[in-house]
């Protein structure tokens, strides 16, 4: 049987038809042909698909686009960051008159001077931009004018459930739904993080050799790491009777699973008996917004600043 991992790396890259939580993102596109094609900037947490889906783009199928090349930069380390970049890079690609598309990860590293002058090349040029941003506030208002926006929030998990299983039936691999879950559970939302796990997982799963037995421990072991990944209730709990809202929320943030928190607070034993009721309101107002579709980080903070008006929550 084939040996799975490194180093017979899978092939994580999405297509047009593959790739999964975008639907609004496609259907604004879909019908965008390479001449009418605009600038975009995709803004959001990492691992929700800002760069798989400027590839899902270029590899549309049936599609002009795909006889385009993607040139790729990553503006966060020191070259690329600088207004030398622009005009040593990307000047002399655009001047060549050729259609492309030019994908700038992490924009937002730009210096203030490289993003001015990019807003420049961009307005006289035959290429397509695609630009990506963890923070878009960091963006010159002047380039955002230039690009249609698009904002990536955290995957669904119906929606990463679906892409696992299309990597797992594409590279033959067994996986049970139980594992599936613990993997989707302890990187909730971020699909990129969960796409790693699942490989290395499968790297693992060592079979047909006399190693069967230790590889099979190991991978145990990984996924039950994963699965240890418990959000911390009492520090969350401090920092919320301490009212130090920023590190709470970062708390939460990090965690990412929002509705996995909300359940905890329905524990009575969790906080003081005469609050509970409070809390328990804040608990539903959080899940209403979550249903109507306010984006997860705007409900986790409301959470957290209801939680700190209602303190104190239990005796320190």
């Amino acid at each position: 049987m084939k040996e799975w991992g490194w180093p017979n790396k899978w092939d994580t890259t999405p297509t047009w038809d593959t790739i999964v939580g975008r639907d609004y993102v496609k259907d604004a596109l879909a019908n965008k042909t390479p001449a009418t094609m605009p600038n975009l900037l995709f803004h959001g947490p990492p691992g929700t698909g800002k760069t798989s889906m400027a590839y899902a783009i270029k590899n549309r199928s049936s599609d002009i686009l795909l006889k385009y090349p993607l040139h790729h930069y990553n503006a966060s380390s020191k070259r690329t960051r600088g207004i030398e970049f622009i005009e040593e890079d990307i000047i002399p690609l655009v001047r060549s008159g050729m259609e492309m598309i030019i994908l700038l990860d992490e924009a937002d590293q730009l210096t203030p001077a490289a993003q001015m002058a990019l807003k420049g090349v961009m307005e006289n040029s035959m290429a397509t931009f695609i630009l990506t941003t963890n923070d878009l506030s960091k963006i010159n208002d002047a380039l955002v004018s230039r690009c249609e926006v698009f904002r990536f929030g955290k995957i669904h998990t119906e929606d990463c459930k679906v892409w696992l299983q299309h990597l797992c039936e594409k590279h033959n691999f067994n996986i049970n739904d139980t594992t599936l879950q613990q993997i989707m559970f302890a990187h909730y939302g971020d699909l990129r993080a969960m796409t790693v796990s699942l490989e290395t997982y499968a790297g693992m799963v060592y079979q047909g050799t006399s190693l069967a037995s230790v590889k099979k421990d190991a991978a145990r072991n990984f996924i039950l790491k994963l699965s240890a990944a418990e959000f911390d209730k009492k520090l969350f709990l401090n920092h919320i009777n301490d009212k130090n809202f920023k590190p709470a929320f970062e708390m939460l943030k990090k965690h990412g699973d929002i509705r996995s928190v909300l359940k905890e607070f329905l524990d009575e034993e969790l906080i003081s008996s005469d609050k509970w009721a409070e809390v328990i309101t804040h608990v539903v107002t959080s899940y209403r917004s979550i249903q109507l579709g306010i984006p997860e980080e705007v409900v986790m903070a409301g959470f957290c600043k209801d939680l700190v008006l209602s303190t104190p929550l239990y005796p320190c």
